[in-house]
């Protein structure tokens, strides 16, 4: 009995302490999910989006409108028809809602077009990720207007 006490308290030490269970390390790595997203979209690679966002994966982007599920997402980022000239990310926040659910938010300045269109220069962003399988998946995307 004492072996598995110690044991599951050793575990425990050992879970707690694996670099993404860190409130920092854990926004770093959601950043640079997040990061590869927008990179992804402005050079039209939807494999990124497939691999990254779970089947029922929901998008709002302002100025583009409302995606659902991860098949119209991809279908829509692989059809391309925007230029990312350039992104920042600022004032990154994350909270973790329960040990799988985690939700990041940033401000983000942008320089891009779809078409003839402008996009908004300064968003404000929020995903929202699960992990599955260990690996953390974007269930929602959303962006509001801030200039």
């Amino acid at each position: 009995m004492r072996t598995s006490i110690a044991l599951g308290a050793v575990s425990l030490i050992l879970l707690s302490s694996s670099p993404l269970h860190a409130a920092g390390d854990l926004k770093e790595h959601l950043l640079k999910r997040d990061q590869a997203m927008w990179t992804a979209w402005g050079k039209a690679d939807g494999k990124a989006f497939e691999r990254g966002l779970t089947k029922d994966a929901v998008q709002i982007v302002a100025g583009s409108g409302v995606l659902v599920g991860r098949d119209a997402i991809v279908a829509s980022v692989s059809e391309g028809g925007c230029e990312l000239k350039s992104f920042e990310f600022t004032d990154a926040k994350v909270r973790r809602l329960a040990p799988n659910v985690a939700v990041l938010s940033y401000t983000a300045t942008q320089d891009a077009v779809c078409g003839d269109m402008k996009l908004p220069p300064k968003v404000q962003s929020t995903s929202i990720y699960v992990r599955k399988k260990g690996q953390w998946m974007s269930a929602s995307y959303q962006e509001t207007p801030l200039e």
